[in-house]
């Protein structure tokens, strides 16, 4: 069983980071244009800057968590109903 808790914050930590150093990277070294250019057309306010790199960070944490949390939720319902299903049949023999 997952903690679904737990994988959100990690995810979210994990895609707030990378949004965060794409922003900087993008605006320092002009790398990732077009990672950046796409993920600017969802996230607003997200610019190649220290400020945009925050606001992607901020993003990130969001959308991370949100999606970090879904995957736990679900895996969490579809093992347990695997489990159930492996010992109604257990039972059956």
């Amino acid at each position: 069983m997952l903690n679904a808790w737990a994988l959100g914050v990690s995810t979210g930590a994990a895609y707030g980071a990378y949004m965060a150093l794409l922003a900087w990277a993008a605006g320092l070294f002009q790398v990732g244009g077009g990672a950046f250019e796409v993920m600017t057309t969802f996230y607003p306010g997200y610019r190649p800057t220290f400020m945009g790199g925050l606001i992607g960070a901020g993003y990130g944490l969001l959308t991370g968590f949100a999606l970090g949390w879904v995957t736990g939720w679900l895996y969490n319902r579809v093992t347990r109903a695997e489990r159930v299903v492996a010992g109604a049949a257990v039972q059956a023999h």
